[in-house]
């Protein structure tokens, strides 16, 4: 990390502080929200199953911006997902909040799994909807407010260009492939950076008490978790960035030798994509064959109903409109409701519950097992005049 570029950001933070926590910006808000957080999420969590959708919607409400947006909301939709499984939203935040032992790699492994669980949830509830995704940013938050003192936030964008400034080059990747430990490792060089600093904290200490904050209404911070996060977040949105100019980030290193290339066992790996890849899509075609229109079901919830509708996206992805006497017509994912027994009868297809509970597996991981067959025929393409044969596969 390049302590002078630190230094040059730490200065900035300083002279900006005035514009940075006075109305309309008022970033302090982050101490107040994480003062009052994990009181509120204790209650929600403890609230009765009618009554857990509405208390984890307080929660929301409190932390204004940091989690929700216009574009996203993540949280808000952790909410409604919450009036019809209230308990599997309940395990998904008693999860994240199960104690790790300080293990960065198990508390990583804890937010994939949230990650995971929560859109599985969400596409079960919400088909096709992209607004209520939760990633590695909404995950980080609800822990980093939950306990700030053991967590940082993590804004992709922000975090990146920071990284980039100060030369901070160690990778944590993206999406699934996101390290926590290479991210709080460089928010705790910041740390580290800020109370190294001869008049920085004592400084930003006076200007806070300028602000007159009700202390009790703040988070105390004495670890400098918020401090750090605050400061990450407003090098990108207040320029503190003026002046500095880093060394461009190092490409990665290209593969000096082509390893051998083993074709048998590229072929064997293909054969074994293709068998189950051939067994998703007759899966597929079982639930379009029994959940088309006219037919009569029965969901766990609404109870007995008709298909009114299937409809198909531009994606390729298809669900059902039911019509239920008591709820109206409800649009349902046709697989998600197989995967996860929400259909469990279809009429005149009396062994439906027994041939969907052999093809789940199938079906809940199609994606994964679509894109590996593809991957797989891709790989061998190359060596088809080796091997003498054509491996057009299922497309042929």
């Amino acid at each position: 990390m390049n302590k002078t570029h630190l230094g040059q950001i730490l200065d900035h933070y300083l002279e900006n502080f005035d514009t940075m926590n006075v109305d309309p910006s008022t970033e302090w808000y982050k101490w107040k929200i994480a003062q009052a957080f994990p009181a509120a999420m204790d209650r929600a969590l403890e609230a009765s199953a009618d009554a857990f959708s509405d208390a984890l919607l307080q929660v929301d409400k409190l932390t204004e911006n940091l989690v929700d947006n216009k574009t996203t909301q993540p949280f808000y939709g952790l909410c409604k997902m919450a009036e019809q499984e209230p308990e599997e939203v309940r395990s998904l935040f008693r999860n994240l909040y199960a104690d790790d032992g300080g293990d960065l790699v198990v508390r990583s492994k804890k937010i994939h799994d949230f990650v995971a669980k929560s859109n599985d949830l969400c596409e079960r509830c919400f088909p096709g909807s992209f607004r209520y995704k939760n990633d590695a940013h909404a995950a980080t938050t609800y822990l980093f407010l939950y306990a700030p003192d053991e967590n940082y936030l993590y804004k992709p964008m922000e975090a990146l260009d920071f990284s980039t400034y100060v030369e901070f080059y160690e990778d944590w990747g993206r999406g699934e492939a996101f390290h926590l430990e290479a991210y709080y490792r460089m928010c705790d060089q910041l740390v580290s950076a800020m109370q190294e600093h001869p008049t920085f904290l004592a400084k930003r200490q006076e200007l806070w008490e300028q602000l007159h904050l009700s202390p009790e209404e703040m988070h105390p911070d004495t670890k400098h978790h918020i401090l750090a996060v605050d400061l990450i977040y407003c090098c990108k949105t207040y320029g503190l960035f003026d002046g500095i100019h880093p060394k461009p980030r190092p490409s990665k290193k290209r593969k000096e030798e082509t390893p051998q290339v083993d074709v048998t066992a590229l072929e064997a790996e293909y054969r074994e994509a293709e068998r189950v890849e051939k067994k998703r899509r007759e899966a597929e075609a079982y639930l379009h064959q029994v959940l088309a229109s006219g037919a009569h079901v029965h969901h766990k919830k609404f109870g007995d109903g008709i298909i009114q509708q299937v409809k198909v996206t531009s994606q390729g992805k298809e669900s059902v409109v039911v019509a239920f006497p008591n709820e109206g017509e409800k649009e349902l994912g046709s697989i998600e409701v197989a995967i996860y027994g929400i259909l469990d009868a279809v009429a005149g297809v009396p062994d439906f519950a027994e041939r969907v509970q052999a093809l789940r597996e199938v079906l809940r991981n199609g994606n994964s097992i679509k894109k590996t067959y593809e991957d797989c025929r891709k790989n061998l393409q190359p060596y088809r005049e080796e091997l003498g044969e054509d491996f057009d596969g299922l497309e042929g």
